[in-house]
Parts: C-alpha cells; sequence; structure tokens
C-alpha cells in the first residue's frame, strides 16, 4: 500500500478547510528533519522546528534513545507535513484533528525569511540547534 492511500482523507480535509495551502509533504523517507532540512534551502527561508511540539509516541522515544538515532530522521509512515498561511491555521489545524489520521496533529514549526536558508531547532530548555540534511545511510523503513 503506498503512504499516499495511507493519507489521502487526511489531505482531503486540509483541503476542504483551504485552498491556501502552500505545500504537503509525505514524511515517510528520512522524517520531518530531511523534509524541513530539505524545504528551508529549496525556498530560502529559516524553518524554525520546536522540539516540544512534535508528538512523538512513547515507544519511538525509547527505540530512538535505546538506537542511538535522532526521531527527527526516522521514517514516518502515514505522517505529513504541510504548510498554509498563519491566517489560515486554526482552521486547517482543526479540520486535521478531526480526522482520525491526524488526531495528533500540531503545529511545530514556523517559516520565516532571515538571511540564511536553514533548518533550526528549538531545544526543551531554551537555545537553538542547526539542523543539516542527513548524511549516509538512512534509518530502514519499518513497515
Amino acid at each position: 500500500m503506498h503512504t499516499f492511500s495511507l493519507v489521502n482523507g487526511l489531505v482531503a480535509a486540509i483541503l476542504s478547510a483551504s485552498h491556501r495551502v502552500h505545500c504537503m509533504r509525505d514524511a515517510t523517507q528520512g522524517g520531518i528533519g530531511a523534509i524541513l532540512a530539505e524545504m528551508a534551502l529549496q525556498a530560502d527561508l529559516q524553518i524554525t522546528l520546536d522540539k516540544a511540539k512534535i508528538p512523538l509516541r512513547e515507544e519511538v522515544r525509547v527505540c530512538a534513545r535505546s538506537s542511538d538515532w535522532t526521531p527527527l530522521f526516522l521514517a514516518s509512515e502515514g505522517k505529513l507535513d504541510a504548510f498554509w498561511p498563519a491566517s489560515e491555521a486554526d482552521k486547517v489545524l482543526a479540520s486535521m484533528r478531526n480526522h482520525r489520521l491526524g488526531a495528533e496533529a500540531s503545529f511545530v514549526a514556523r517559516v520565516e525569511q532571515t538571511q540564511r536558508a536553514r533548518l533550526v531547532l528549538l531545544m526543551s530548555l531554551g537555545g537553538y540547534r542547526k539542523i543539516d540534511l542527513p548524511t549516509g545511510e538512512l534509518a530502514p523503513r519499518i513497515c
């Protein structure tokens, strides 16, 4: 089964809430970290990802910790990242949360025009860390 077929109902809910969605990306390959780092470079913008707002299940935290992988770069089957104007934010997020696949949807990042295109991670205790595109082998998909 293709990932798109898993999330197509969620995509339909997003598009019914707003036709002003800028883009959406499937997070299967490379996870949220790879997708956002790539998008920041392609769009020549800074994306600030708030670590505390990323919804992670406890089993993912434990698995990542025990294998020394960062959850940012783990394949996320059936998940997507979507970008829309701030004026549409509440409406789109509500439509996502009303869909069974988007029940845990949350705002995790903000996009801004700065002098450098990059992805930065706002750490849980404050401070920022630049996140680069992953190098080498990506973590395997387990599906």
